[in-house]
């Protein structure tokens, strides 16, 4: 006995289809998902990398002391303000408790460091995973004081 080709072709033409859409759900939407969340955290990362660089750089002109709080609202909403209690965070979820500065006081003030520390990053598409956020290691700049 001889199987109609044509018939069995026909039949499993539907399935092909099913199978796309259960291998595009389960495997390539996580993929594209983990993709965003990397490229996410790395963009918050090179970001505040940046602002605390901005604001060591800032404070490399300043005298030692000075303008600590100009700096700290430099790096957290991007512009030199002297209150920031009110103002949004240009990277969110960081707050004047995690920037730290640090300089030499005295006759050898040639050095000030701006760190952010324990920043919690948390994820948008990683609830399920039970990853509510990851905490970024210290984030700090040195600069020679220039005055």
């Amino acid at each position: 006995m001889f199987i109609n080709k044509k018939s069995t072709v026909k039949k499993q033409k539907g399935a092909v289809l099913v199978e796309l859409v259960f291998v595009t759900i389960f495997f390539l939407v996580p993929i594209l998902f983990g993709i965003l969340e990397f490229g996410r955290i790395f963009y918050f990362y090179q970001k505040i990398v940046h602002q605390v660089h901005q604001a060591a750089r800032y404070l490399s002109m300043q005298a030692p002391g000075i303008n600590y709080n100009k700096a700290k609202c430099l790096l957290m909403v991007g512009e030199l303000v002297e209150n920031c209690d009110g103002s949004v965070s240009s990277i969110s979820g960081i707050a004047i408790n995690n920037i730290k500065i640090l300089s030499n006081q005295g006759i050898d003030a040639n050095f000030v460091t701006v760190s952010v520390e324990e920043y919690s990053y948390n994820f948008l598409f990683f609830h399920f995973l039970k990853l509510d956020s990851i905490k970024f290691n210290k984030i700090s700049a040195t600069y020679r004081v220039n005055n």
